[in-house]
């Protein structure tokens, strides 16, 4: 069952061309057949929105089983079928999800 601060792997379909590619993704909101999220990615990039970076210095990285740190960008924010998000990798503890969302919210 999906709720939100989950981490999943997700199928996630490329914004200006057809396909996708399977990201980690942070669950923020659960709609009926789809899901508000995040979408990680794996490199540093200057001049966006950092909201959440799960590395070894994240308290909440060492329940996360990620292969690598792994970045949560305010300008990643999609919504995605849920049927298109798989395997659970971890939990994000309750309020560090409130600290994300409330900063997404901010903005």
């Amino acid at each position: 069952m999906l709720s939100a601060g989950q981490v999943r792997w997700a199928y996630v379909p490329f914004e200006d061309r057809p396909g996708g590619k399977k990201r980690p993704v942070l669950i923020l909101e659960v709609l009926a057949d789809r899901a508000i999220v995040l979408e990680g990615r794996s490199k540093w990039k200057d001049g966006l929105t950092l909201l959440l970076a799960l590395d070894s210095g994240h308290a909440d990285a060492l329940r996360i089983q990620l292969w690598r740190a792994t970045y949560f960008y305010a300008e990643n924010l999609r919504e995605i079928r849920s049927d298109d998000i798989e395997r659970c990798v971890g939990t994000l503890s309750k309020g560090e999800t409130e600290r994300v969302i409330r900063e997404l919210n901010e903005l």
